[in-house]
C-alpha cells in the first residue's frame, strides 16, 4: 500500500505537466519559454523516475507474494497427499521389467469427464498453482487502480468540467456489459481444466505401463485415447479464445463511445471549442482511467482461472484423510500404553473395514474431521506436534454392503514374535496389513499398533518404528545403497549383515556400480526379485520394533526364499514384531509362532501352527522340521560370495548414473526453434497476412490520434511520410457518409452516433465543424477495431493448429521412444513437457509473438509520427535504440538462462511428487512424511530462487529503461519549448505524447523478446523430444510375414549377442538353443543371469549386435515391431490393468467375441470370483462389464496375475512367454 498509492498518485501527475506545456506552446502571444515553462518539463522527468521507482517495487513485491502464497499452496497439497486416503494403495505397479507404474493418484474432486471423480495431482502443481500467479503477482492494482481512477476522474473534472461527469457516467453504465460476457467464459475454464485431467490421465496411464503398451503393440490405441481427449480440450480452448475476443472487442468499443460521448458533451452540450492541451491532457487522463479499466478483464481472466484452480486445491484438501490409530507411542520401546482392561498392543477388536473410495466418501464413512485448510495455511505445520483427533466413525452399512470389506476382526499379535497371515487369493490379507497402517476406512471397532507419531519432534529421524515391505516394492530413483539407508546413518557392520541376509552380495558384483548403481524410477534397472529384495533390506536395516511384510517371497526363487526367511527367523531380527503375509505356507508355518487364516474378509481362525492345523485351517507341513533341514538347498547361494563384504571406503571406478541430469540449452534459442513453431502454426503465408492485419490495424489506431492533432490545429495538412493532406478535399463528407453506410449497419449503436456526427444541415465542412472530424475519427476507430478482431481470429487458427501438431508429434515420438529412453528419463520429466510446456504453448506463445509483433509495429508508427512533425527526433530514436540495445543486449542472455533453469528446476518438483504419491503407504509406515515434506521444500526452494532472480532481473530492466525513458521525455519537452515558436500546438502534443509512448513501447519491445525467448523454451524443451531415438518401423510392407504367422511356434536363437545400449556390457552373450513347436521350455537362472533380457530380446526391445532370432522362419529383426509384438504374448511378473472394463482389457481393440472371453476367464478360475472391491456390482459375480479402476486396483493382486492370463489365453498366440508370473 505504500507504494501503490503513491504510484496511483503519480500517474496522473504527467498528463498535468503535458497540459501545462501544450497551453504554453498555444499562447503564441506569452513569448519565450520561462524557467518557470521549463519547471514542468522537470517535473515531467522526476515524476516518470518516481513512478517507475514506486511501480517496480510494487512489481517485485507481488512475485515475492506469490511465492510464498504458492509455496504454501505446494507444501500443503504435498502435505495432504501424505495424510490423505490412499485411494491408489494397491495400484502401486510396476511393469514386467520394472516400469514404475503411476498410481491412481487423482481422486481429488468430482467432475463430469471423469465418472471416479478424479483429478489428477501433477495438475495441480503443474498447472492449477501456476494459475495463481499474476493473481497474486499483481494483486496490489486491484486497488491501486480503483484509486488511479478515482484520481484521474477528479483531474479530468477540473479540465473539461461537467462533460467528464457525463463521460465517467457512461463509462460506468456500459462497464457491466463486457464484464458479464467475462463471467459467462469461466466454465469454460473449469471445463478446459477438466479435459486437461482427462488427457493428463490417459498420459500418465501410458506412461507407467510403457513396457505392456510396447509388449502387446498398444501404442496406437494409446495415441488415440490421448489424442482425442487433446481435441476435446483444444475445442475448449477454441470457445474460450472466441469468446474473449468478443469480450474484448466490447470492452474496445466502450472507450471509443465513451470518448465520443465525451467530445460531443464538451462541444455540442457544453458550448466548449477543441484545443491541443484541452484534448490530449483529455484522452492522457482518459487513457489512464481506461487502462485502470481496461486491465480489470485480464484481471478477472485471472481471478476465474485462479477460483477455478483454487476450488480444485481446495476440494482435494479437503478430502479425507487416513484413519488415526487407537494407540501411539512417544518412545520407541516396542510397548504400547494399554488400559487395564487389556487391548491388544498389536491387533484389532471387533474392527470392520472397507477400501477407500472416493464415491461414497460423502455418505459412507467420515473418518477425521478436518480443520479449514486454510488455517492449517496460517499455522504453517506449527501445530503438527498436536495429537490427532480420534473420532468414533459414523458409517451407513447400508450403503456399503456390496463392497469388499474386512469383518469383524479381533486379533491380538503376540509381540517380539513371527505371526503369518494366510488366506487364498482375494481373501484380504493385503487389506489386514493396510488397515493395520491405517490406510482402509474403519467402518467400526477398533485397531492398536505402537508408533511414533511422526509430527512429533525429532520423530522425522526416527520414523515411527514400524518398516512396511509392499507387495510390490516401491523404491526411490536413487542408488541402492540410499534405497537401503532410506535417511538413516551408514552402519558399516549392520549394512554387511543385512545385505548378506538379503542375498544381494552377488547382485552387486554383477552390477557395474555395486551398491552405488542408480536403479532409476521405482528399480527400473532391477528384477522383480532384486527389488523385493531391497525393499526388505531397507525393512530390516530400519531400527523399527515392528515389521509389516506383504508377500515379500513371492517374487524370488525357492532358493533365494529359503535363505531370505532364514535371515527373517535368525538373530538379525531377534527381539522384533514380525507379520507376514504370505503364500508360501510350507516354507514358512513351521518357525511362525502365531497365525491369521483369512476368507473372504473374514478371520476364520487365529492361534498356534498347532491350532490352525489341527482344525485343518492349513495345511500339514511337518511342524517338527527345522528350517535347517533344508539348508542344503539354499547352498547354491554360493557361500564364497556371502562372506564378501561390502566396505564403505570401497567405491566403484565408474559410479553407473542411469538417469541423466535434464539438459540445458545454451545461449539464444536457435533459430530452427522459432521455425519449428512457425512451421506448426501454418508457415510463412499465416505470418505473412498476419503481418500485413498488424500494420493495417497499426496504421489506423495511429490515424485516430494523428487525426485529433489535426483537429486540435484547425489545419488542413499534416507533413511528413504520414501526411493527412485536407481531409476536406481527401475524404469530402459525402464520401465519409458513403462509406459509413456500407460498412456500418443501421441497427448498430454506432450507426446513431455517425449519423448525428455526420449527417448534419451543414454544407462544406470547416475548421469548426464538430460533425465532420468526428465522424472521421469513429471511422478510423471503426476500423480499427474491425482489423483487430479480424487479426485475433485469425491468430487463433495459427494458435490451435501449432498445439494440435506439437503435442501430436510429441505425443507420437514419446509412444515410439525405445524403452532405453524410459528407462534413463523420469517420468515427471515427460509428463512436465506434456503438462506445463503444452500449457504455455496453448496460452502464452502464440500470444507473446503477436505481442512482439504488434511493438514492432507500434514503434515504427510512432517513430514516423514525430519524425513528420520533428525529424530530429530520428537522431535522438537512434541514440535511444543502440542504448536500449545495451540494456537489452545485458537483459536477454541471463533471463533467458534463468527461465531455462527455471523450467529444469520444476521436473525434479513433479518427480518427487510422483514418486511419493507412489510410495505413500510406504512412506506412512515408516513415519517419515516429515523427511518428504523437507525434500519437497528444498525443490521448491530451488524453483523459487531462480524464479525471483527471474523477475528481479526483470525489474532491473524495466528501472534502466525507464530512466532513459525519462531523459526521452525530458529532451523532447526541451526541444518543443525551444522551437516553441515554429510547432503548433496539436504537433506539439502529439509528438510529447508519442514521445512517452516510444519509451513505453521500446521496454515492451525488450521484455516481449525476452518473454518470447523464455516461452519459446517450451517449444525447445519439446523439439528435443521430437529428436528422440525411435524404435524401428511398426510395419514394413515389403517385408511383412504371412497373416497365419506364426503357424507353428518354431524359436531358432543363432549366435545371439545382445546390450542394453551402446557402451555397455553384453548381457546376451554369444547363446544358441532352438524350440521345437508346442514345446514348453523353462529358462533358469540365478538374478541377473539374464532370464527377461533373453524374454524381451523376443519382442525386440533392443536389437541384437550379433545373431538372429527366427520363428516359423523369419528373421524378426526384418519385419516391423506391430507385426512381431501383436503375434506375441507375455504374461508379466506384475500384471498391469487398464481403467475401463474387464471386456476393454481382455480385448481393447473389440477383435474378439463374448464367448471367447468368458471361455478365457472360465480356464483361468476368474468367472464366479469374489471382486475383491467392487461397488457397481455384486460382489460374488464378474462379468465383462465390470469396472475395472486404474491399474486394476479394485482387484487383488492375484486377480490381476488371473486377468492377465486370461488376457494371452484371448490372444490365442502361437507363443506365450510368462515372466516369473506364478510369483
Amino acid at each position: 500500500v505504500l507504494w501503490t498509492l503513491p504510484w496511483g498518485i503519480l500517474c496522473t501527475i504527467s498528463p498535468y505537466c503535458l497540459n501545462k506545456i501544450i497551453k504554453y506552446i498555444e499562447c503564441k502571444d506569452c513569448g519565450p519559454p520561462t524557467i518557470y515553462t521549463y519547471g514542468w518539463v522537470v517535473a515531467l522527468f522526476v515524476v516518470s523516475l518516481l513512478q517507475s521507482l514506486t511501480f517496480q517495487a510494487t512489481l517485485l513485491m507481488g512475485r515475492r507474494m506469490f511465492v510464498h502464497a504458492t509455496s504454501i499452496c505446494n507444501s500443503e497439497v504435498f502435505a495432504k497427499t501424505l495424510r490423505r486416503k490412499d485411494m491408489a494403495t494397491r495400484s502401486k505397479k510396476q511393469s514386467p521389467s520394472g516400469d514404475k507404474v503411476a498410481p491412481e493418484e487423482n481422486h481429488m474432486g468430482e467432475n463430469s469427464n471423469n465418472k471416479d471423480g478424479s483429478l489428477n495431482i501433477s495438475n495441480l502443481v503443474a498447472v492449477d498453482i501456476k494459475k495463481l500467479e499474476d493473481p497474486i503477482s499483481y494483486f496490489f492494482q486491484i486497488y491501486g487502480l480503483p484509486f488511479q481512477f478515482v484520481i484521474a476522474a477528479i483531474q479530468l473534472y477540473f479540465i473539461i468540467g461537467n462533460a467528464a461527469l457525463v463521460g465517467i457516467a457512461f463509462m460506468i453504465l456500459t462497464y457491466p456489459i463486457p464484464a458479464k460476457l467475462f463471467t459467462a467464459i469461466m466454465k469454460l475454464f473449469q471445463e478446459i481444466m477438466n479435459t486437461k485431467d482427462e488427457r493428463m490421465d490417459a498420459l500418465t496411464e501410458m506412461l507407467g505401463a510403457i513396457r505392456i503398451v510396447k509388449f502387446f503393440g498398444w501404442e496406437a490405441k494409446f495415441v488415440e485415447k490421448i489424442t482425442a481427449a487433446r481435441e476435446k480440450e483444444l475445442q475448449r480452448t477454441k470457445e474460450t479464445l472466441i469468446r474473449s475476443i468478443l469480450a474484448e472487442v466490447a470492452w474496445m468499443v466502450m472507450p471509443l463511445f465513451n470518448i465520443i460521448v465525451i467530445l460531443l458533451a464538451y462541444t455540442k452540450v457544453f458550448g466548449n471549442e477543441i484545443t491541443a492541451s484541452m484534448l490530449f491532457t483529455t484522452l492522457s487522463l482518459f487513457n489512464i482511467m481506461r487502462d485502470a479499466m481496461n486491465f480489470l478483464p485480464y484481471m478477472v481472466k485471472q481471478l476465474m482461472q485462479a477460483i477455478v484452480s483454487l476450488k480444485r486445491i481446495n476440494k482435494f484438501i479437503e478430502e479425507e484423510e487416513e484413519l488415526v490409530l487407537d494407540t501411539t507411542v512417544t518412545e520407541l520401546d516396542g510397548k504400547a500404553k494399554t488400559s487395564d482392561s487389556g487391548p491388544p498392543v498389536i491387533g484389532f477388536v471387533n474392527a470392520s473395514f472397507i477400501w477407500p473410495n472416493k464415491e461414497h466418501e460423502q455418505t459412507d464413512t467420515k473418518v477425521v474431521k478436518k480443520k479449514s485448510w486454510i488455517k492449517r495455511l496460517k499455522a504453517k505445520f506449527s501445530k503438527a506436534s498436536e495429537p490427532a483427533e480420534n473420532p468414533e466413525p459414523v458409517a451407513e452399512p447400508e450403503s456399503i454392503q456390496e463392497r469388499f470389506r474386512l469383518k469383524n476382526v479381533s486379533v491380538n499379535f503376540p509381540v517380539n514374535k513371527l505371526s503369518l497371515i494366510v488366506g487364498p487369493t482375494g481373501s484380504g490379507k493385503t487389506a489386514l496389513l493396510l488397515a493395520l497402517l491405517g490406510e482402509l476406512e474403519r467402518v467400526e471397532g477398533s485397531l492398536y499398533l505402537p508408533r511414533l507419531d511422526y509430527r512429533a519432534n525429532g520423530a522425522s529421524d526416527r520414523g515411527s518404528g514400524i518398516a512396511y515391505v509392499a507387495q510390490t516394492a516401491w523404491l526411490q530413483n536413487t542408488s541402492i545403497r540410499n534405497n537401503i539407508l532410506f535417511g538413516r546413518e551408514f552402519d558399516q557392520a549392520r549394512y554387511d549383515a543385512v545385505v548378506e541376509g538379503c542375498a544381494l552380495i552377488t547382485d552387486f558384483e554383477i552390477l557395474e556400480a555395486g551398491d552405488a548403481t542408480e536403479i532409476g524410477e521405482q528399480g527400473i534397472t532391477l528384477s522383480g526379485g532384486q527389488k523385493q529384495r531391497v525393499s526388505l533390506a531397507r525393512a530390516i536395516y530400519s531400527d523399527a520394533r515392528v515389521l509389516l511384510l506383504d508377500d515379500c517371497l513371492s517374487a524370488v526363487d525357492t532358493h533365494t526364499g529359503k535363505h531370505l526367511f532364514q535371515t527373517l527367523t535368525g538373530p538379525l531380527l531377534q527381539g522384533r514384531t514380525i507379520l507376514m503375509a504370505t503364500h508360501q505356507v510350507q516354507l514358512t508355518l513351521n518357525s511362525a509362532d502365531f497365525v491369521v487364516v483369512l476368507n473372504k474378509g473374514e478371520v476364520i481362525g487365529s492361534g498356534t501352527p498347532e491350532e490352525m492345523v489341527r482344525r485343518e485351517l492349513v495345511e500339514n507341513v511337518n511342524l517338527m522340521s527345522p528350517l535347517s533341514d533344508v539348508d542344503s538347498e539354499v547352498s547354491t547361494l554360493d557361500e564364497d560370495q556371502q562372506d564378501k563384504k561390502i566396505k564403505k571406503e570401497d567405491k566403484p571406478k565408474a559410479v553407473s548414473k542411469l538417469t541423466e541430469d535434464e539438459k540445458k540449452a545454451e545461449g539464444s534459442v536457435s533459430i530452427k526453434v522459432y521455425l519449428t513453431y512457425l512451421e506448426a502454426s501454418g508457415g510463412w503465408l499465416f505470418w505473412g497476412v498476419l503481418l500485413v492485419l498488424f500494420v493495417i490495424r497499426q496504421s489506423l489506431d495511429v490515424g485516430q490520434n494523428a487525426w485529433l492533432g489535426y483537429w486540435s490545429n484547425k489545419m488542413a495538412t499534416v507533413t511528413g511520410a504520414f501526411a493527412i493532406r485536407s481531409f476536406k478535399h481527401l475524404v469530402p463528407e459525402q464520401t465519409a457518409q458513403s462509406l459509413f453506410k456500407a460498412f456500418v449497419p443501421k441497427d448498430s449503436n454506432t450507426y446513431g452516433v455517425v449519423t448525428l456526427a455526420l449527417f448534419s444541415e451543414n454544407g462544406e465542412p470547416d475548421a469548426l465543424n464538430v460533425n465532420y472530424y468526428l465522424g472521421i475519427y469513429i471511422l478510423l476507430s471503426v476500423g480499427m477495431m474491425a482489423f483487430a478482431t479480424l487479426l485475433d481470429l485469425y491468430a487463433i487458427i495459427g494458435s490451435l493448429r501449432a498445439s494440435r501438431i506439437l503435442h501430436n508429434q510429441l505425443l507420437y515420438k514419446i509412444s515410439r521412444a525405445k524403452v532405453r529412453f524410459f528407462d534413463t528419463t523420469p517420468i515427471g520429466r515427460i509428463i512436465n513437457r506434456f503438462s506445463t510446456d503444452i500449457t504455455t504453448i496453448d496460452e502464452d506463445v502464440s500470444v507473446n509473438l503477436r505481442w512482439f509483433i504488434h511493438a514492432g509495429v507500434l514503434i515504427l508508427g510512432i517513430v514516423a509520427i514525430i519524425s513528420a512533425n520533428m525529424p530530429w527526433f530520428l537522431v535522438a530514436a537512434a541514440v535511444i535504440v543502440v542504448i536500449y540495445g545495451i540494456i537489452g543486449s545485458l537483459y536477454v542472455p541471463v533471463s533467458r538462462d534463468l527461465k531455462r533453469l527455471n523450467s529444469n528446476s520444476r521436473s525434479p518438483i513433479l518427480n518427487h511428487f510422483n514418486e511419493s504419491i507412489t510410495g505413500l503407504a510406504t512412506i506412512r509406515a515408516y513415519g517419515f512424511q516429515k523427511r518428504f515434506l523437507s525434500l519437497n521444500q528444498v525443490n521448491l526452494d530451488d524453483n523459487n530462487r531462480t524464479f525471483l532472480l527471474l523477475w528481479s532481473t526483470n525489474r532491473w530492466l524495466h528501472w534502466r529503461v525507464d530512466i532513459v525513458g525519462a531523459f526521452v521525455a525530458f529532451t523532447t519537452g526541451m526541444l518543443i519549448l525551444r522551437n516553441w515558436d515554429r510547432i503548433e500546438p496539436g504537433w506539439a502534443a502529439l509528438s510529447l505524447t508519442y514521445a512517452l509512448m516510444f519509451t513505453a513501447n521500446v521496454i515492451w519491445f525488450i521484455r516481449i523478446y525476452a518473454q518470447n525467448e523464455m516461452n519459446m523454451n517450451a517449444v525447445e524443451r519439446i523439439s528435443e523430444y521430437l529428436d528422440i531415438e525411435e524404435e524401428p518401423a511398426a510395419i514394413i510392407e515389403g517385408s511383412r510375414p504371412p497373416a497365419s504367422w506364426p503357424h507353428a511356434g518354431e524359436i531358432v536363437v543363432d549366435h545371439l549377442t545382445m546390450r542394453y545400449a551402446p557402451g555397455t556390457p553384453d548381457v546376451i552373450k554369444d547363446i544358441s538353443f532352438a524350440v521345437k513347436a508346442g514345446e514348453k521350455v523353462g529358462v533358469v537362472g540365478r538374478t541377473g543371469s539374464g532370464k527377461s533380457t533373453l524374454a524381451i530380446s523376443l519382442f525386440r526391445f533392443m536389437d541384437p549386435i550379433r545373431g538372429t532370432i527366427k520363428i516359423d522362419g523369419i528373421d524378426i529383426g526384418k519385419i516391423g515391431l506391430q507385426d512381431l509384438r501383436s503375434n506375441l504374448t507375455i504374461i508379466p511378473q506384475d500384471p498391469i490393468l487398464f481403467k475401463g472394463t474387464l471386456r476393454s482389457n481382455l480385448d481393447p481393440f473389440g477383435e474378439r467375441e463374448d464367448r471367447e472371453l468368458w471361455e478365457a476367464l472360465r480356464r483361468t478360475s476368474m468367472r464366479g470370483s469374489q471382486l475383491e472391491e467392487n461397488e457397481t456390482v455384486d460382489p460374488s459375480k464378474i462379468t465383462l462389464d465390470t469396472p475395472v479402476k486404474e491399474h486394476g486396483s479394485n482387484f487383488s493382486q492375484g486377480q490381476r496375475q488371473l486377468i492377465a492370463l486370461a488376457r494371452a489365453l484371448v490372444r490365442q498366440s502361437k507363443i506365450i512367454i510368462m515372466d516369473e508370473a506364478t510369483a
